[in-house]
C-alpha cells in the first residue's frame, strides 16, 4: 500500500494485534502535526524478535537489522525500564507456547550476535533463564 503524503510504502506485519494491543500516542511531523499510535518500545523489541525469526533467507538483512533494533532497544528497557519489560513478556507468555518459541528463538539469535544483552535481560526477566536453557 502506498502512502503518497508521506513519499512512502506500508506493509501489513505479522503479529501486528500484539504490538499495538497497548500503544503510546506520538506526533509525526510533516507540515502538519499527526498524532500517531506507537508501539510500547518493550512491545516493539519482542515482535522485533519474533519477525525476525518469521523472515526467509531471501531477506536476511531485514532480519539482521531487526535483531539489531531489538537488541539496543531491549538493553536500554533492561537498565532504565525492567517492569516494561516485564509486562510485554507476561503479555507474549499470555499467547501461548507458539509466541513464546518464536520469541525465545529470537532471543537466542540476538544473544548469539551480542552476548553482552544476555545478562541484563535474565536480571528484568528471570523466566527467560529457563526458556534459554531449553535452547542449550
Amino acid at each position: 500500500m502506498v502512502i503518497h503524503r508521506f513519499n512512502m510504502a506500508a506493509q501489513p506485519l505479522p503479529y501486528l494485534d500484539y504490538l499495538l494491543e497497548h500503544y503510546e500516542r506520538g506526533a509525526l511531523v510533516n507540515g502538519q502535526g499527526v498524532l500517531v499510535n506507537v508501539p510500547t518500545p518493550a512491545r516493539f523489541a519482542f515482535h522485533k524478535l519474533i519477525v525476525s525469526m518469521a523472515r526467509d533467507i531471501s531477506t536476511k538483512a531485514k532480519s539482521d537489522k531487526d535483531l539489531l533494533q531489538a537488541g539496543q532497544v531491549l538493553e536500554v528497557l533492561a537498565a532504565d525500564r525492567p517492569g516494561d519489560l516485564l509486562l510485554a513478556w507476561e503479555a507474549l507468555e499470555a499467547r501461548g507456547k507458539a509466541w513464546i518459541k518464536k520469541a525465545v528463538a529470537g532471543l537466542s539469535a540476538l544473544i548469539k550476535r551480542h552476548p553482552t544483552v544476555k545478562q541484563p535481560l535474565l536480571d528484568a526477566l528471570p523466566s527467560l533463564h529457563s526458556h534459554l536453557k531449553r535452547l542449550g
